[in-house]
């Protein structure tokens, strides 16, 4: 049923769901170093928003507004990202990697639901982004943490 990680690199495309690439500090951001590590494999990267998912009633799947990024060196800090962005629909990429960071407001819950009607793999899956919330996960674990209080 699962396939491995691995198998969606070789020649595939990839979408990341991130903040905006111009606001992140390249050497401490991991889905940028994970982009370079599929994008060194041979794969094809693009970035997007949750601003840019959209679902239409009348399209047969959620689509995205997206730009393609290559590496120019061998060093994930050197990235050319293409000025033209293009609409695409979700499933048009092997895999969707929904590397957002929170807060986790209106907005990254209705990406959540957008993600939820793609039917390629969706690393980080929808479902978990919204039902384990990681402030209140680690009171499934009582024995592994101190008293807290969550309100």
């Amino acid at each position: 049923m699962f396939r491995k990680y691995s198998e969606f690199s070789k020649s595939m495309k990839h979408l990341f769901v991130i903040d905006p690439i111009d606001t992140q500090t390249l050497e401490l951001n991991s889905s940028v170093k994970l982009a370079y590590a599929l994008h060194a494999d041979g794969s094809k990267v693009w970035f997007t928003s949750i601003r840019a998912l959209t679902v239409a009633t009348a399209a047969s799947c959620p689509v995205c507004e997206c730009r393609a990024i290559t590496f120019t060196d061998a060093d994930f800090r050197s990235i050319c990202i293409d000025p033209a962005s293009e609409i695409r629909p979700l499933n048009y990429f092997a895999a969707v990697h929904m590397r957002k960071d929170p807060p986790f407001d209106l907005q990254y819950l209705t990406a959540t639901h957008i993600l939820d009607h793609v039917d390629v793999p969706v690393f980080n899956s929808p479902v978990a982004l919204r039902n384990l919330n990681e402030k209140i996960s680690i009171l499934h674990f009582p024995a592994a943490s101190i008293p807290a209080l969550v309100s």
